[in-house]
C-alpha cells in the first residue's frame, strides 16, 4: 500500500557528491521506485546550495522538492559566545532555522496531504520535533542516524595537541554527546534507523527503548556498472572526498607527511592523485613531488575507474564511509583504517587493506603496487560484497518491512 513520506535533510541531496547526499538521496529513490508518495525538505546550504528550477528531469520526478536557504557557516565569532554563554552545542544552534521552522508549519499544514510518516536524515533536524508534534501529533516520526555524531567530535577532540581547539573540542564532543543521547531516548521516535550495526550496537548499550533497524548507504548498482571504464593507470593511487571536513583533512595530512614520502622514495614511478569539493588552501596550494591535485571531478565514477588503488585514511569519524563502498562496488582495491572501514563487513587482506600506523599503510601499499593480480583479486570480491549487501531495492524492501511491523 502507498504511502506519503516527508524527508527532512540538513542538506540537499544533490548533486550526490558526498556520503550524506548519497545516503538521503538513495533514499528518496528507493521509497520512489517502492510506490510511494515522497517529499523532501532540506536545507539550501552555502555548501549545498541548488535551484529546484534546474533538477535534472529524473531527480524531480523521485519527489516533490522543498528547499529553504539557511546559513549554517561556521562562524568563530558565534563558536565561541556559545562556548562561554550557551550550555547547548553549536553545531546543533547552527541548524535552527526560523525560516525553515516556518517552510516545515506550512508543508506540515497542506491540505490533502497528511502523511504516514516522517523521517529525519539526522541529528540536526531534531529541533523541529515539537513543531512537528503539535501539528501532526499521530504521524509516526523516525529518526535516521547517519553516524553517531559524538563519536566524531571525541575522536577529533582526543587526538588533538593539547591548547585551546582541544578545549574547544572536548566541549563541543560532551554537549553533542548529551543532546544526542537525549534524542535517542525521545519518545517522539517511533523507531530509529541506524546506518550501520556497529552505530546500532552503540544504540543498543544506551538501552534505546523504540524499535531499531540497520538500513545502511544503499546504492544504484546498475548505475555504478554503467559507470565509464578503461585501463586503470598502472601504479597510481588515488583519494576522493570532501577536503573541507576536518577529519578528512586530518587523515590526508597524516598521509602526505608520514606515508606518501616513503612510497614516493621506494617506488619513483607511483602517482598519487587527489580529488574532493571545496579544498581548503592547504591542498588547493599543495605542491608535493609525486602529487597531483585535482580539485572537485565532472565524473567521480570515471576518476575512480581510471586509477588503481584507493586510499582512506581516517581516524575520526561514525556511520559509514560511502566512498569505500563506492570504491569497492567499483572494484577498486582499498587501503584504509580501521576508522574509514566501520560498519562496512570487509575481511581484511580479501575485501579491502586494513592499516592503521604509518609502517603498516606504507607496507599495505608497497605490497598491492608490487602485486597487480592481488590488486585485481581484493578488487573482483570487494565488489561481489557490494552488490551483494548494498542493493537499493533490497535495502529499501527490507526497510518498509520494518516500518509495516513497527511503525505503522
Amino acid at each position: 500500500m502507498s504511502k506519503r513520506i516527508l524527508i527532512l535533510a540538513s542538506k540537499f541531496p544533490y548533486p550526490e557528491n558526498d556520503g550524506g547526499a548519497i545516503a538521503t538521496m538513495s533514499m528518496v529513490r528507493g521509497f520512489h521506485e517502492a510506490g510511494h508518495e515522497v517529499t523532501l525538505m532540506a536545507m539550501n546550504t552555502y555548501k549545498h546550495y541548488v535551484e529546484l528550477d534546474e533538477l535534472p528531469r529524473d531527480i524531480k520526478r523521485l519527489a516533490r522538492f522543498f528547499a529553504t536557504d539557511v546559513d549554517i557557516r561556521l562562524s568563530p565569532l558565534k563558536a565561541l559566545k556559545n562556548l562561554f554563554f550557551s550550555e547547548k552545542a553549536y553545531h546543533v544552534e547552527r541548524f535552527t532555522s526560523q525560516a525553515f521552522e516556518d517552510q516545515l508549519r506550512r508543508i506540515l499544514k497542506m491540505p490533502g496531504k497528511a502523511f504516514d510518516l516522517i523521517q529525519l536524515e539526522g541529528l540536526y533536524m531534531c529541533p523541529y520535533l515539537d513543531i512537528i508534534q503539535a501539528i501532526l501529533p499521530q504521524t509516526p516520526i523516525v529518526l535516521r542516524a547517519h553516524n553517531i555524531e559524538h563519536e566524531i567530535w571525541q575522536r577529533q577532540w582526543e587526538q588533538a595537541p593539547k591548547g585551546l581547539r582541544k578545549y574547544y573540542l572536548q566541549i563541543t564532543a560532551e554537549r553533542i554527546k548529551a543532546y544526542e543521547e537525549a534524542q535517542f531516548g525521545n519518545p517522539a521516535f517511533k523507531a530509529i534507523v541506524p546506518i550501520s550495526e556497529k552505530d546500532a550496537l552503540v544504540l543498543k548499550k544506551l538501552r534505546v527503548k523504540v524499535p531499531i533497524h540497520v538500513s545502511t548507504a544503499a546504492f544504484d548498482i546498475e548505475k555504478l556498472d554503467k559507470a565509464p571504464k578503461g585501463k586503470p593507470e598502472p601504479k597510481s593511487l588515488f583519494y576522493i572526498g570532501a577536503l573541507d571536513w576536518m577529519p578528512n583533512q586530518a587523515g590526508m595530512k597524516w598521509f602526505l607527511k608520514k606515508v606518501w614520502p616513503s612510497i614516493f622514495s621506494m617506488y619513483p614511478d607511483v602517482h598519487l592523485y587527489i580529488a574532493g569539493r571545496s579544498m581548503s588552501p592547504f591542498f588547493s596550494s599543495l605542491s608535493q613531488a609525486g602529487v597531483t591535485v585535482l580539485g572537485e571531478v565532472k565524473d567521480a565514477y570515471e576518476y575512480m575507474n581510471s586509477k588503481s588503488i584507493m586510499i582512506v585514511p581516517l581516524f575520526a569519524g561514525s556511520g559509514m564511509r560511502v566512498k569505500i563502498i563506492e570504491g569497492m562496488a567499483l572494484g577498486k582495491a582499498i587501503v584504509a583504517t580501521t576508522v574509514a572501514a566501520e560498519g562496512i563487513p570487509v575481511r581484511h587482506g580479501y575485501n579491502i587493506m586494513i592499516a592503521d600506523e604509518p609502517e603498516t599503510f606504507i607496507n599495505q601499499l608497497a605490497t598491492l603496487i608490487e602485486n597487480p593480480p592481488m590488486v585485481k583479486a581484493i578488487g573482483e570480491h570487494a565488489a561481489k560484497l557490494i552488490h551483494e549487501q548494498f542493493n537499493n531495492e533490497k535495502i529499501i524492501g527490507e526497510l518498509m518491512g520494518f516500518y509495516d511491523k513497527k511503525v505503522w
